[in-house]
């Protein structure tokens, strides 16, 4: 097992989460703005 490779991994996971994160608190966003426009 490489230690690197998972180390690598994970750091990709993270990223992947974090543009997701981000992709759901804009649509939220985007939804709430509709509601007012």
């Amino acid at each position: 097992k490489d230690d690197y490779e998972s180390d690598e991994d994970t750091l990709d996971e993270k990223k992947r989460k974090e543009k997701l994160h981000w992709a759901h608190l804009f649509s939220q966003l985007i939804t709430h703005w509709a509601q007012f426009l």
